[in-house]
């Protein structure tokens, strides 16, 4: 019990280390990642659907909350709207949270290097899926600048996806945290990393220890 405890405390401490320097407000980084966030919205969304168009600019600088503005437009009315949005939560936190989660992991260095790999991945894709979710969102209802219009019961099952998944820090947290999970852990992994095994815990992620933690052949 003892070495668990103290395995699950040396984790927290690691993560909460990583994640705060993470989320520290380091000169410039915020806004070149806001940058790169509409960069990458604008090549991934610039079409929606035949007669939909979207822009993601820079916010007003009074907006301290929100560092991005969704500019919708349906090009079959000539109508547009605007979405503020935040690039910190809609991508950084979560991308943060996997990183520190992965690295806090007590994996050999070159599994966790792996996972962090991995879980970049993910959580990129995650973070694309939040922005369709918004714009499918945005774009549906039945004002000239919406695209389309679902029935009531299909439209509160799609606020309900959006809300849960993008427009809430549920979405930012708890899947952030079954990425981190899926990518460090296999089958037993968990167990061994929980009792403090950490030569257990890498056998199980796919990487055992070179010393001490080799498997005999029967």
């Amino acid at each position: 019990m003892a070495a668990s405890y103290g395995a699950l405390l040396k984790f927290f401490g690691l993560f909460l280390l990583v994640f705060t320097l993470l989320m520290s407000p380091w000169s410039g980084f915020k806004e070149g990642y806001a940058a790169g966030f509409r960069t990458v919205g604008n090549i991934a969304f610039t079409s929606f659907g035949s007669t939909g168009r979207v822009r993601f600019e820079p916010s007003s600088e009074g907006d301290r909350r929100h560092d991005t503005v969704l500019i919708l437009i349906n090009t079959a009315t000539g109508v547009g709207s605007q979405a503020p949005t935040s690039s910190r939560f809609m991508g950084y936190v979560p991308t943060a949270l996997v990183l520190a989660l992965v690295l806090a992991t007590p994996l050999p260095w070159r599994r966790r290097l792996t996972a962090a790999a991995w879980g970049l991945l993910w959580v990129n894709l995650f973070v694309l899926f939040r922005l369709l979710l918004s714009l499918l969102n945005d774009f549906q209802g039945a004002a000239p600048s919406d695209l389309y219009s679902l029935g009531p019961m299909a439209a509160k099952c799609l606020y309900f996806a959006y809300l849960v998944l993008a427009g809430s820090a549920a979405g930012a947290f708890i899947v952030p945290v079954l990425i981190a999970a899926s990518v460090c852990f296999h089958g037993g992994a968990w167990s061994g990393f929980v009792s403090g095994d950490r030569n257990a815990a890498s056998v199980h992620s796919g990487h055992p220890l070179k010393s001490g933690g080799r498997r005999r052949r029967m």
